[in-house]
């Protein structure tokens, strides 16, 4: 079992995506504020391919709104080989 350099971020749907190393919450908060509107839009491009269908507002608002967030420190790889990017 191998630890990975990177943070992961679990996203869950409410009714209405690996993130580098952090240390603390301050930086938790950076790294949503930072990436949130890219996960947003991928989640919604996963369940509406319709943008017109999006919601209006995309802010951080609106996505703590539509999300959960849960942010893990550690990750352990349990998987005995090399770590590949998804096309």
């Amino acid at each position: 079992m191998k630890e990975i350099d990177r943070s992961i971020l679990i996203i869950r749907a409410k009714k209405p995506f690996l993130l580098p190393e952090y240390e603390d919450d301050s930086q938790m908060e950076y790294l949503l504020r930072k990436y949130f509107k890219q996960i947003f839009e991928e989640q919604l491009n996963g369940w509406w391919l319709d943008e017109d269908a999006w919601p209006s507002r995309r802010d951080l608002e609106t996505f703590k709104q539509w999300f959960d967030v849960e942010f893990h420190s550690v990750v352990f790889d349990l998987v005995d080989k090399p770590i590949q990017a998804a096309e």
